[in-house]
Parts: structure tokens; C-alpha cells; sequence
């Protein structure tokens, strides 16, 4: 899994500023195998199993998506800081991002 750039075990212990790493309530953003490579944002919602999670979009669309470099749409993913800035190295001009964050009552 990839954290600001580095790969980390699933199981690894808290990262400031990634704390649980994964899990429900978590932003990702998921880089798309298209050049020039465009990051999406994801809000996790829920874990099915392996990889996968059910995610909602900026569009507020909500679907399983695979969430890993097994996912071959990808070129990669990076777990967001908890204060949603932008992992290192990702450029903004390349995000597309939610412009209002679903909170728990949208998301009920």
C-alpha cells in the first residue's frame, strides 16, 4: 500500500498523520493508467473484503472499487494526510477533487 509515496504493510503500525492507515472515513487518491496521469479522490465508506471498498466519488457517486496495484486501471494510490492536504510529489493540477466533502449525515 502506498503512503506519501512509500510502500507500507497493511498491518503497519500508525503513521503520524495516517492513523489506521486504511479504513472507513479515509481519503485516497487513485492514480488512472491515462497519460498524463490524473488523480482521483475517493472517501472510503466501507471494506468488503481484500481490496476491495465501497467508495464515494467527488460526483457523489458510491461503488466498489479495488483499491491497490493489483487494480490494473491504476498506477498507483496514496493514502491521504488526515488534514487532506496533498501527499507529496502529486501535483493539484492533476486532482480532481471533491469541492464538498460528504459528511456522516449525507453519507447516513
Amino acid at each position: 500500500m502506498a503512503v506519501a509515496g512509500h510502500l507500507v504493510p497493511a498491518l503497519a503500525a500508525p503513521i503520524p498523520g495516517f492513523p489506521g492507515v486504511l479504513g472507513a472515513g479515509r481519503e485516497v487518491l487513485v492514480g488512472y493508467n491515462i497519460v498524463p496521469v490524473e488523480w482521483h479522490a475517493r472517501l472510503l465508506i466501507a471494506w468488503i473484503e481484500a481490496d476491495w471498498w465501497i467508495i464515494v466519488t467527488p460526483e457523489g457517486d458510491v461503488y466498489a472499487e479495488m483499491i491497490s496495484l493489483s487494480n490494473q486501471d491504476l498506477v498507483g494510490f496514496r493514502v491521504r494526510p488526515m488534514d487532506l492536504t496533498l501527499p507529496m510529489g502529486i501535483d493539484p493540477n492533476s486532482v480532481h477533487d471533491f469541492q464538498h466533502r460528504p459528511d456522516a449525515v449525507a453519507l447516513g
